[in-house]
C-alpha cells in the first residue's frame, strides 16, 4: 500500500539507514520501499551539471532532518548540485504550510531559503501548525526580510510545491527521504541511495565516469 509521502506509517517495516548515519543510537523503521514502479529517467542534473542529488523532502519529517546535513556536507565535499524537492505528506499538519514559507524565502534568496530549511529542521521538534508562523516571522527578522501577511496571494509558491509533489508521484515516491544520484554521463544514469557512505561513492564513481566521457 502506498504511503503518500508519509514519513512514518504505522506499518514499521525497515530501518531508515539515513537517520542511523546521522544519529547512530536512533532506529526508526519505515515503509520497504521508497520509489518503486515510477518513471526516475525524468530525474536530470540542472543546466552546467553532469551530476547531481536529488532529494524529496518533508519538512515535518525526523528522516528528512537528519538526513540533511549529510546531503549538504556531500554535495559540499564533492562539488555537485544539492536539488530539493518538497514531498510533504498528507498526515503532516503543518509540512506544507512550512514548504510554501520555504518557497517564499527561496524567492529572496535560494541561500535564505536552504537556511529556513535548516532552520525548520533544527527546531522541528518544537514546531507547531500553531507556531510556525512566528518562527517564520522571527526568521524574515533576522534576515530583515518583510514578511507579508499573505507571502503567497497569487498561489505561486503553492503552485511550486505542487509541482514537486506530482514529480515524487510520477518518479514513484512513497516516503521521504528519498534520494537519487543523477547524471546525464553514465549508465544507468539515476541510482537510488539510502545511507550518506552508499551516496559519497556513487558521487564520486559517477563524477569518474563522467570525467572520462562515459
Amino acid at each position: 500500500m502506498r504511503s503518500n509521502g508519509t514519513c512514518f506509517d504505522g506499518q514499521l517495516l525497515r530501518p531508515v539507514r539515513w537517520l542511523i548515519a546521522c544519529h547512530p543510537i536512533l532506529l526508526v523503521m519505515i515503509l520497504s520501499s521508497s520509489a518503486a514502479g515510477g518513471d526516475t529517467s525524468i530525474l536530470k542534473p540542472p543546466n552546467g551539471s553532469v551530476v547531481a542529488i536529488v532529494v524529496f523532502e518533508d519538512l515535518q519529517c525526523v528522516g528528512c532532518a537528519s538526513a540533511a546535513p549529510a546531503l549538504e556536507e556531500i554535495a559540499r565535499t564533492e562539488n555537485v548540485p544539492l536539488i530539493r524537492h518538497d514531498f510533504p505528506s498528507p498526515a503532516h499538519d503543518w509540512a506544507r504550510k512550512a514548504a510554501v514559507f520555504a518557497r517564499f524565502f527561496d524567492s529572496r534568496s535560494k541561500k535564505i531559503g536552504d537556511e529556513f530549511r535548516r532552520h525548520i529542521f533544527a527546531e522541528q521538534l518544537q514546531i507547531t501548525s500553531d507556531n510556525l508562523s512566528a518562527l517564520a516571522a522571527q526568521f524574515a527578522a533576522r534576515h530583515n526580510i518583510g514578511l507579508p501577511f499573505a507571502i503567497d496571494p497569487d498561489g505561486r509558491f503553492v503552485q511550486q510545491v505542487q509541482q514537486d509533489i506530482k514529480l515524487g508521484l510520477r518518479v514513484g515516491v512513497q516516503h521521504t527521504p528519498v534520494v537519487f544520484v543523477v547524471t546525464t554521463a553514465a549508465n544507468p544514469s539515476v541510482v537510488e541511495v539510502d545511507d550518506a557512505e552508499h551516496l559519497s561513492r556513487v558521487v564520486i564513481e559517477m563524477k569518474a565516469k563522467a570525467s572520462k566521457g562515459r
